[in-house]
């Protein structure tokens, strides 16, 4: 009819593109990325919305991933460089090691720009829960030292694995509060133990600090696997 006529008057589309609206089943894959639209009935105006706008309204993870390192050979420590920044306040890291010595335990330094923090400026307690004795239980605590000690010695039995843990970092990149962490981890010990810890640690002076840095105390790791994610302000 010409009333159906005068509504197409000025449409820009090609048949294809109309037969996507009208009911055309087939799929295409497409790789979605922040710069594409979707047609959206705004509130009775049709529209294309960005995809962006679509994320924000219907949420994304608080965590976002800036970091990972993980090596199956023998090496002598992992240093996570420039993962800290002024865009988030607050971290979580998350590792998992075996080390190649069944004497050695698992140190963490601070890392600025020059590379590790070597000052006593480190201060830490570790409450460590044995399920092998509930009158066993220990402490690790230091202050004033030059590192932070994350366990006492560690199984070196890769099967087993040494050492799983997860810390909450607070503000490492600020240079006008110190540096706080919560740590937590389960550990199987050079007794073939398994072992709960949990503790606080703090890093003394108010620096700028985009890196940490691990270590064994003595020989290597026989693998590791580290991830860092930054939590939404």
């Amino acid at each position: 009819t010409a009333a159906e006529l005068n509504i197409l008057d000025g449409v820009t589309s090609t048949a294809a593109e109309l037969n996507i609206v009208d009911g055309n089943t087939s799929a295409t894959s497409t790789t979605i990325a922040d710069a594409d639209r979707v047609v959206l009935n705004d509130n009775g105006t049709m529209v294309q919305a960005a995809v962006t706008d679509l994320k924000t309204y219907i949420g994304s993870s608080p965590l976002t991933k800036i970091a990972s390192a993980s090596d199956d050979s023998s090496h002598g420590g992992v240093n996570l460089n420039s993962i800290f920044s002024s865009t988030y306040e607050n971290y979580l890291v998350i590792g998992d090691l075996t080390n190649t010595g069944s004497s050695d335990n698992l140190k963490m330094q601070m890392r600025d720009a020059n590379g590790m923090r070597t000052a006593s400026e480190y201060a830490y307690r570790i409450q460590v829960y044995d399920h092998s004795s509930n009158t066993s239980d220990t402490n690790i605590r230091n202050t004033g030292t030059t590192s932070f000690q994350l366990s006492d010695n560690l199984e070196d039995d890769e099967a087993r694995t040494g050492i799983s843990f997860r810390m909450l970092i607070f503000n490492p990149n600020s240079s006008s509060v110190r540096t706080r962490i919560l740590y937590d981890a389960t550990v199987c010990n050079d007794s073939a133990n398994v072992l709960s810890l949990q503790g606080a640690l703090q890093h003394k002076a108010t620096e700028t600090l985009p890196g940490l840095g691990f270590f064994p105390s003595g020989n290597s790791f026989a693998n590791s696997s580290f991830r860092v994610y930054a939590f939404e302000n």
